[in-house]
């Protein structure tokens, strides 16, 4: 009956954390660089507000995994006869994005010209729709785990324009882009390189692009959740 019960809690938990990832990437470019730039302070105000965002995003994932290792360490005992669950808990936090993880794969990273200014003009800020298409030729070759620049890119991951920058989970980042990617090396670097693919694409801007395959790629957690207001479990009839 003790272990039924830590089990629904986990389960709970587990809802939370993975039932917060149901939005899909979007895609904001309403602030056009040809509208005008943000001024400093105001700049300055986004970054702040992000920053402070960013902070309570993490408060509630440290709270929430605190929770979670709770459960997960009694569940994980000798004598508990549901270990191989604890296993399928494990698959479901790397698979949505809560856990720290490393394995093989590549690392590109894309930066403007030794001639351009990345503070005055970030090509790909201008062009974020490249972002989205490196994403998805990533997920087609089986990448396991994505980040750039440092955040994991999940369902839930928003990819909007502000001002000279781009904002990636709600974080502000700029050039140089290192985009790191968990999975067959060999598998990976082709989709990347297919002609009239990404890196054609990327180059086509004027970008200078560096594919890396690596043994060892560490790819960082979600450090950000959104909140949910309007979704619920749908529990069936008989429960």
């Amino acid at each position: 009956m003790k272990n039924k019960i830590e089990l629904a809690v986990i389960a709970i938990i587990l809802g939370l954390l993975i039932g917060l990832q149901i939005r899909t990437i979007n895609l904001n470019t309403s602030q056009k660089k040809d509208g005008g730039t943000l001024r400093a302070k105001e700049l300055a105000e986004l970054l702040k507000k992000s920053r402070e965002e960013r902070d309570r995003q993490k408060e509630e994932i440290q709270e929430l995994n605190k929770k979670l290792y709770d459960y997960e360490t009694r569940l994980k005992s000798k004598d508990n006869p549901n270990n191989k669950l604890y296993d399928e808990i494990e698959k479901l936090k790397i698979i949505s994005g809560l856990s720290d993880v490393k394995g093989r794969g590549i690392e590109l990273r894309i930066s403007v010209p030794s001639n351009v200014s990345s503070v005055t003009e970030d090509i790909i800020a201008d062009n974020p729709e490249t972002l989205l298409k490196l994403i998805s030729s990533l997920n087609a070759a089986d990448a396991e785990a994505i980040s750039i620049n440092g955040q994991r890119i999940t369902s839930t991951t928003e990819i909007e324009r502000a001002g000279n920058f781009l904002q990636i989970n709600g974080v502000a980042v700029a050039s140089p882009y290192i985009v790191k990617a968990i999975g067959d090396s060999d598998t990976l670097k082709s989709a990347l390189k297919i002609k009239s693919g990404i890196i054609d694409t990327l180059n086509s801007l004027g970008l200078v692009v560096d594919l890396t395959a690596k043994e060892d790629v560490e790819v960082e957690k979600l450090q950000k959740m959104p909140d949910i207001h309007f979704t619920t479990e749908v529990k069936k009839r008989d429960e």
